[in-house]
């Protein structure tokens, strides 16, 4: 929805959102739509399901801008740092970093890249991109990124977990959050979206694990960060999220012990 916008009032510019997009998106949509208004059937009218679409597009877009302003603005001041994104789907990174690395099932990298590459899409130099095809529901996936990949444990690094945390129960979540963790050198850096507990859209059976202060959540595990609401972070760029009733988080961390946690 965002790329129908105007060239000038877009929060990001991705020609290939759509397109990628357009198969999974408005069933995705769809379900949250009924999911929603399942719990509210006196609000139930097409005015306020095309209100929610809005509220959701919106938010989903200043997810996008943020993480990759938040990206941008660790590598100008850590340009060593390599950016790791766990199970992005079918979506794309379209930040200027300048080598990314994916998680996920096979089966995604294989519509995605498919689909990129019948649309002509490239990837120019100097920007270098990998792919990683593991099962992150299994703990082997970080041993698998040290002796098959050569991860360096030892050299800091930018995670992305962006859409993936509703979907983890909380023990699944918590084993994620260890291997990450583990994983992460000192001076780290964790990007991570969340909903509170209290967010009653998130009640589906589909999204899981929430949260109502992932700076707590985290500090255990060695990192020092904040989680700020979407209803806040449009504001920097012209977009403001008021209708929405809030508890949904993005949160910045740094890691601040040795990978021993």
């Amino acid at each position: 929805m965002e790329m129908k916008r105007g060239p000038g009032e877009r929060v990001f510019d991705d020609p290939y959102a759509e397109m990628l997009g357009g198969q999974v998106g408005p069933k995705w949509i769809q379900f949250m739509e009924d999911a929603y208004f399942k719990e509210r059937p006196d609000k139930d009218t097409p005015e306020n399901r095309e209100a929610y679409c809005q509220r959701l597009a919106t938010s989903l877009a200043i997810r996008t801008n943020r993480i990759d302003h938040g990206v941008c603005s660790i590598l100008q001041a850590h340009p060593e740092e390599l950016v790791w994104t766990l199970a992005h789907g079918v979506y794309r990174r379209v930040s200027t970093e300048k080598s990314s690395t994916e998680l996920d099932f096979p089966e995604i990298f294989h519509f995605k890249l498919n689909a990129l590459q019948e649309a002509g899409a490239t990837i120019q130099s100097p920007f270098v991109y990998y792919q990683v095809e593991v099962d992150l529901s299994l703990p082997s996936w970080s041993d698998t990124l040290v002796t098959k990949y050569h991860f360096d444990p030892t050299r800091p690094t930018i995670w992305i977990l962006e859409g993936l945390t509703m979907y983890l129960l909380d023990e699944e979540m918590e084993t994620l959050a260890r291997l990450v963790s583990t994983l992460s050198a000192e001076g780290s850096h964790l990007l991570v979206d969340c909903f509170a507990t209290h967010y009653r859209a998130a009640r589906t059976g589909a999204w899981r694990f929430r949260h109502d202060d992932l700076a707590v959540y985290f500090q255990p595990f060695g990192w020092n960060g904040v989680a700020t609401d979407y209803k806040e972070l449009g504001r920097p760029i012209g977009r403001p999220n008021d209708a929405s009733p809030g508890g949904y988080f993005l949160y910045q961390g740094t890691k601040v012990t040795p990978n021993s946690t």
